[in-house]
């Protein structure tokens, strides 16, 4: 996998997808900022919040992008064995952060809601959801982190004394974590729809905020397609096995 050898469409395509998508984040993102800092002047929590998200997106995008210089979208036999040292690594951070990086994004739509609607049922609905997530990524990632022992074994292919979850398990525990995430968005998108339809205003008008508040479904979407993702990767690749 040296300079002069051909990129695989696949790493092409992903690094230009991944980038894609972070300049566009990063944009929206500071555009919002800006204009809550400095037109608006009136920066609040979910503010915060959503800086907090864009640092994790970015560096999850920068994770992803790495991936693909150290043997993602390559088959084993044309990866050095130096690479695939790194690349286990870079795996195991990903697994060990993605449920941070997720659920920094989802806390910070809820505090965004709960700032745009702030009713008893929707800041008791936001709470909990928060409080749902913040246990969920906490007892999830230490899953991922200490999926072996001694805990580098995780990601030091050259350790052969140890014990750790078989690929059956890391696949069910991630299978797992994607369904409630989806069911986590779906609650997140259902939200405001109440305080939405008690607005006093044309029933026009409040199906049109319900339509933007729709948007939100795209991260359904999203949450929805990496299951069979998952499933079709661990049914179908065989390529980097000898490294488990």
């Amino acid at each position: 996998m040296d300079g002069a050898e051909e990129t695989p469409a696949m790493v092409t395509t992903v690094r230009a997808v991944v980038g894609s998508m972070a300049a566009l984040t990063l944009i929206v993102c500071t555009t919002r900022l800006y204009l809550r800092a400095f037109v608006r002047k009136s920066f609040g929590v979910d503010d915060y919040l959503v800086i907090n998200a864009l640092i994790w997106v970015l560096f999850f995008c920068a994770l992803s992008i790495a991936l693909t210089f150290y043997g993602i979208g390559y088959h084993q036999v044309d990866v050095p064995p130096e690479k695939l040292l790194m690349m286990a690594y870079l795996v195991w951070v990903s697994l060990s952060t993605y449920l941070f990086v997720a659920a920094s994004v989802k806390i910070s739509l809820v505090a965004f809601i709960m700032r745009i609607f702030p009713g008893n049922f929707i800041r008791y609905y936001g709470y909990g959801i928060i409080v749902f997530l913040a246990a969920l990524t906490i007892s999830g990632e230490l899953l991922m982190i200490l999926q072996c022992s001694p805990i580098r074994a995780a990601y030091d292919i050259t350790i052969t004394d140890k014990k750790c979850f078989t690929q059956n398990t890391l696949f069910n525990i991630e299978m797992y974590q994607g369904v409630v995430m989806f069911i986590v968005d779906i609650a997140i998108f259902t939200m405001p729809i109440p305080s939405i339809w008690r607005l006093q205003m044309r029933l026009q008008n409040r199906l049109v905020l319900i339509g933007l508040f729709s948007l939100g479904l795209v991260a359904c979407a999203a949450s929805l397609a990496r299951l069979p993702t998952l499933v079709s990767y661990q049914s179908e690749n065989k390529d980097f096995a000898s490294l488990d």
